[in-house]
């Protein structure tokens, strides 16, 4: 069976000696936040905050209105917001996870 793995675990998994391959493209293993940001309720800096990301959150991308990306976390926030927590985050302060695949 074949699982995904963000790259932020690599390291670990190459100290067991474990062993990788590119993912598939179609993959999507989600982006990290650049930055500590306001996880805003809409598309605009007008718009309230819910609370911050924290540089190097795990969040999936669920749409996109202009320059602002509408996300959710993947892994529990360092901010400690709910990892069901749904807002906005301007886009220059994504940056694309790595995906790794075990063979």
């Amino acid at each position: 069976m074949r699982k995904m793995i963000s790259a932020s675990v690599v390291g670990v998994l190459l100290a067991g000696g474990a062993l990788f391959g590119a993912a598939p493209a179609s993959a999507d293993c989600g982006y990290y936040v650049t930055d500590t940001v306001n996880l805003r309720s809409g598309p605009g800096t007008g718009y309230a905050s819910y609370g911050l990301l924290r540089k190097d959150d795990h969040v999936a991308v669920l749409g996109k209105k202009g320059q602002w990306r509408k996300v959710t976390p993947m892994d529990d926030p360092k901010s400690g917001l709910s990892i069901n927590a749904k807002g906005w985050v301007r886009g220059d302060f994504l940056e694309k996870a790595t995906c790794m695949q075990l063979d």
